[in-house]
């Protein structure tokens, strides 16, 4: 009776750990990720947008044009990454971000 239990208690142990070791490893959304990329595009573009308004480059009305662009952008990454379940991106998805950025980019 001890041994049956110990198999079993044993089996489970071993199927266990198979099935942890079998999962694919979680994304990272760490400095190399295209998450965090995304994420410093964000940042670097408002920063942008601002120094030009700052420096004239940009009127107040065309700056917030700019910036209702990037909240459409960033409000995309979010209902992706709800889609998914979780916050990481498809490699499509983040391909498909950074070439709205890019076309943000072209207007600074």
């Amino acid at each position: 009776m001890k041994s049956t239990v110990l198999v079993v208690a044993t089996a489970l142990f071993v199927g266990s750990t198979g099935l942890a070791l079998a999962q694919s490893a979680t994304p990272t959304v760490g400095a190399g990720s295209g998450l965090h990329q995304l994420g410093m595009r964000f940042h670097q573009d408002m920063d942008q947008i601002q120094k030009d308004k700052k420096s004239g480059k940009l009127t107040a009305s065309e700056a917030k044009v700019l910036w209702g662009q990037i909240k459409v952008v960033r409000s995309q990454e979010l209902s992706f990454m709800k889609e998914n379940g979780k916050k990481t991106l498809t490699d499509a998805q983040t391909a498909q971000l950074n070439s709205q950025l890019d076309a943000i980019d072209k207007s600074l």
